[in-house]
């Protein structure tokens, strides 16, 4: 049951960091539930 709730708190999170919503998780627990950062590109228009 842990590991479900882990990985459900994880897919909320990742769905917030996908859309660009600020979280208020350290780098530690990202990596601990899972979450990946996407890459974010800048170009000049």
């Amino acid at each position: 049951m842990r590991y479900s709730i882990k990985k459900a708190i994880g897919s909320t999170v990742q769905g917030f960091v996908d859309s660009g919503a600020k979280t208020s998780f350290t780098q530690k627990e990202l990596n601990a539930l899972d979450v990946k950062i996407p890459k974010i590109n800048l170009t000049s228009a």
